[in-house]
């Protein structure tokens, strides 16, 4: 009978260890669902972040792309102008040089009338 107790006195010892070990176990668990948490956590405010992104909520980036468009109808705008006036200008050259092309025959014209 005292072997039996010293062998259920080991036992005892061993399902004490076994307990502790199944504690950390369990602390371990515990983390890791702490852990899981704050990853679902995050992914929330990622999803939350994406959800402004297509909504055009994200204030400072749909800023910088309304600058941006300004920016290119304005350089745009310029070009337009710019063409405008060089084609303006064409015109004007061409129409003094038509003027002065038709002044330079009517002369002609009356020189060969008086010659």
């Amino acid at each position: 009978m005292a072997w039996d107790d010293i062998a259920m006195g080991w036992d005892a010892i061993a399902m004490t260890w076994d307990a502790i070990a199944m504690g950390w176990d369990d602390i371990a668990m515990t983390w890791d669902a702490i852990a899981m948490g704050w990853d679902a956590i995050a992914m929330g405010w990622d999803g939350i972040a994406m959800g402004w992104d297509d909504m055009g909520l994200d204030g400072k980036k749909k800023k910088e792309e309304k600058e941006e468009k300004e920016e290119k109808e304005e350089e745009e705008e310029k070009e337009e102008e710019e063409k405008k006036k060089e084609g303006q200008r064409e015109r004007e050259k061409k129409s003094v040089l038509y003027g002065r092309i038709i002044q330079l025959k009517k002369k002609n014209e009356k020189g060969k009338r008086k010659n």
